[in-house]
């Protein structure tokens, strides 16, 4: 998760736990590694903005903000 949203890019290795303590699936974990398993429905479609992510809101501003394609 490079942007420590919680979302992971697609492809993503998924970590047993994360290294700071008391924050799983919060995010917290090495750039590049996540402690969800990456899916096509929760995969982060811009890993270097935590506003991108598919949990986030759609605003008129030409990105897709919550992945939806």
């Amino acid at each position: 998760d490079g942007d420590n949203d919680t979302y992971a890019a697609g492809g993503a290795p998924m970590m047993a736990a994360c290294s700071v303590a008391g924050r799983e699936f919060v995010g917290g974990c090495a750039v590049g590694t996540t402690d969800r398993a990456p899916s096509a429905g929760n995969a982060d479609c811009d890993d270097t903005s935590a506003l991108v992510n598919p949990a986030g809101t759609e605003t008129c501003n030409g990105l897709d903000d919550d992945c939806s394609g």
